[in-house]
């Protein structure tokens, strides 16, 4: 949970490993080269560019060899943005949210200004002692993430390879009975060619996809503390109780309602679970 509402320098100096991440993730480019692979579809990266992946993606960063990217990143936990202006994916459509434009887009000089002093005073209200709630920071947040959208709308979506049509399927439709055949005649592929695929995004099968989406789905309710546990696996889509408690353990070492009264806790959240 420290992670989250902190604002990180990351340097890249070669290929960075694969990251799954469920949170809202702002990335500014201060200075190098390179690429990010967001589900296998690649955006160039260079200084002034601005990035928010939403939740649920996969990527991985490449730097240019003589031009390291500098970068700032902040992560922002999905439940919290669910709760602000968000509601939980529920079709292809609103999985692909993050996709209708090019992600990653480069600014002007005044709007790298823009960004860079919010970003500070994002740092300076992280910084102050009065720090007590977390409603000046959703509002430095949110005017980053408007203007990235503006600046989304005027960009070209790029072309999206297969293995990322194929994860958004599994996304959209992993609140139902989803079976790997279904995604297989779906896409005109022998089941064999979905796992193959999948693992360009992950290195995971199709299991692993499934998994992890509805493990998605139910983090995004987190939150809603008047939803139980069994309700909650229910709504992301687990076929039992019992298996959601067994995949969400392997996943965070501990159980739902443990995660969610450490994430109350950390966002300074006071309200009771409906399992308590």
């Amino acid at each position: 949970f420290s992670r989250f509402t902190q604002i990180f320098h990351y340097t890249v100096s070669s290929e960075s490993p694969f990251f799954w991440e469920d949170d809202c993730l702002l990335v500014y480019v201060r200075s190098g080269k390179g690429r990010i692979l967001v589900n296998q579809t690649a955006y160039h990266l260079e200084p002034g560019y601005f990035g928010i992946l939403h939740s649920y993606h996969v990527f991985r960063l490449e730097s240019s060899p003589r031009t390291p990217l500098d970068l700032q990143l902040l992560a922002y936990p999905y439940p919290e943005m669910v709760l602000m202006d968000f509601t939980p994916p529920s079709s292809a459509a609103d999985f692909r949210i993050s996709v209708t434009g090019s992600v990653f887009v480069p600014l002007s000089t005044a709007q790298q200004r823009t960004v860079e002093t919010l970003l500070n005073a994002f740092q300076e209200e992280l910084d102050s002692p009065d720090n007590i709630t977390p409603l000046l920071r959703n509002c430095l947040f949110l005017q980053m993430r408007d203007l990235h959208h503006r600046k989304q709308k005027e960009s070209a979506a790029p072309i999206s390879p297969l293995c990322n049509d194929i994860f958004f399927y599994i996304a959209a439709h992993s609140f139902e009975n989803l079976t790997i055949r279904r995604v297989a005649d779906e896409f005109s592929l022998s089941t064999a060619a979905v796992n193959q695929e999948l693992r360009l995004i992950c290195g995971g099968n199709f299991s692993t996809v499934l998994n992890h989406a509805r493990l998605s789905n139910a983090y995004s309710m987190m939150l809603r503390s008047n939803i139980s546990v069994s309700a909650l696996a229910k709504q992301a889509g687990f076929p039992s109780e019992s298996s959601f408690y067994r995949i969400f353990h392997e996943a965070y070492r501990m159980t739902p309602q443990q995660y969610r009264t450490q994430l109350l806790r950390y966002l300074g959240g006071s309200s009771r679970s409906a399992d308590e």
